[in-house]
């Protein structure tokens, strides 16, 4: 009874005919024993199933490649009685299509047979997703096993009236088609498990088969003329794939009502699992609502508008970069007034600036400096307590302002008399020119001492 697996039988074949296999990549390369080979043309690989693939690449058969080295092709193929019954009825009932380059690929009769053979290569599988057709019949099964190494899909799909390990013909269903039929929203993620996961919050969602790079391949008209909203996953191809629905959704006759909804504060890759994740025991209906608001601020896409813009996430300022004692006062306030620390900070690093003024300068290479000039601007919605972190930062220039301004009162006042006393002077001086003496000196007018300059004109010079 043969126990080793097909490529260990292949492998140790071609060693022992010195064909010098050798591992390359997923596979192996050796030279290949039907034919004088110089140069390694033969490949070796395992299929999804444990079956050995062998090709040559010059244009041997598999038949005369196995007689070369003394197998059959049986012994191409797993054979192990501790396999699952479902794995046994498969290979019972697997029969054999030739794609275009030539090596036999199995069929079988249901999908859990193409399962079965699945799980005997890689383990009992994490979780499996099931795509229907408008019948509501299952066309495709998305399988998924979690591992050290990462994640690993395939998909199995009915062709014909057998099923493959492999994708599904074009054009491809959504995910969940009969779900959408009666539905005037609909949701649309980047992956089955987000789609599972918005469904899990009382939103109907779908999304397209085989991975973000293929929306094209899938038959989007059961969404015509309904509102759609598109959440994107937080990184580069998130927002591919979203621009690329939009894209489509905006074609369709009639077009979807389209709009993009960022979720806020994801991770890196993050998506609308690791959003829920992200807020512990929260009720599906509040989270629910919460989708609901974003989508009700953001902009439905016009069909002309090929591009779906991408909104930066928002970033916390980093108020721990601050030195005491800013760092304090900016932390402090914020949790008094219940505003952003940004709010407070931005305006107090121009504050601080001001302060240094002119004093001293950063020199970046030689003959190169630059003054304490920072300009900085808020931005926020109505109601987020802006002026009162403005005033709260700038209340110590205020004060030193009003200080300023009441000297400038008081200087004012005395200049006024001294002036008076000059005016006096100079009358008495002019009368008595004969006495040679020097006229008085006029009093210097006092200039205002200013921090804070508003509605200023720059006049050119």
């Amino acid at each position: 009874m043969r126990t080793s697996p097909p490529t260990e039988r292949i492998l140790s074949a071609l060693a022992n005919r010195n064909c010098d296999p050798k591992r390359n990549g997923k596979g192996w390369s050796a030279r290949c024993p039907a034919h004088e080979d110089r140069r390694p043309s033969l490949s070796v690989s395992e299929g999804d199933d444990g079956r050995a693939l062998v090709r040559c690449h010059a244009g041997c058969t598999v038949e005369s490649i196995c007689d070369a080295v003394g197998l059959r092709l049986s012994d191409l193929m797993t054979d192990d009685p501790s396999t699952s019954t479902e794995l046994r009825q498969a290979r019972e009932n697997r029969q054999y299509r030739r794609p275009q380059n030539g090596i036999p690929r199995p069929t079988y009769q249901t999908a859990r047979e193409a399962i079965a053979a699945l799980e005997h290569k890689h383990g009992q599988r994490s979780a499996k997703w099931i795509y229907n057709d408008a019948l509501g019949d299952p066309v495709c099964v998305i399988v998924r096993w979690d591992k050290a190494c990462g994640k690993v899909i395939r998909p199995v799909s009915k062709v014909g009236d057998r099923w493959i390990i492999g994708g599904m013909p074009e054009p491809r269903p959504l995910y969940r088609l009969p779900d959408q039929a009666y539905a005037d929203r609909v949701v649309i993620t980047e992956g089955e498990k987000a789609a599972d996961a918005a469904r899990s919050i009382g939103l109907t969602a779908t999304t397209s088969a085989h991975g973000s790079s293929s929306p094209h391949q899938t038959d989007w008209s059961p969404l015509a003329g309904k509102e759609c909203w598109i959440l994107p996953d937080h990184d580069e191809p998130g927002v591919q794939y979203a621009e690329a629905v939009a894209d489509i959704l905006a074609k369709l006759t009639p077009p979807a009502a389209v709009k993009v909804v960022h979720l806020p504060e994801l991770p890196d890759h993050g998506d609308i699992v690791d959003w829920i994740a992200g807020h512990g025991d929260a009720e599906p209906d509040e989270l629910r609502r919460q989708v609901e608001a974003l989508a009700d601020e953001a902009a439905v896409i016009q069909p002309d508008q090929t591009a779906v813009r991408h909104i930066e996430q928002f970033r916390p300022f980093p108020t721990d970069s601050l030195p005491e004692p800013i760092r304090g006062f900016v932390k402090a306030g914020a949790k008094s007034i219940g505003c952003a620390p940004s709010f407070l900070a931005l305006p107090m690093l121009t504050v601080l600036a001001a302060a240094i003024g002119n004093t001293r300068r950063l020199q970046l290479k030689r003959g190169w400096s630059v003054p304490a000039i920072i300009w900085t601007a808020i931005v926020g919605e109505s109601g987020t307590l802006k002026t009162p972190a403005f005033k709260l930062v700038i209340r110590p220039v205020r004060d030193r302002q009003r200080q300023a301004l009441k000297a400038y009162e008081d200087t004012m006042k005395q200049f006024e008399a001294d002036l008076a006393r000059y005016d006096k002077a100079l009358g008495a001086w002019k009368k008595n020119k004969a006495d040679d003496k020097e006229p008085p000196t006029k009093p210097a007018t006092p200039q205002a001492v200013r921090f804070i300059v508003s509605d200023t004109t720059v006049v050119g010079c």
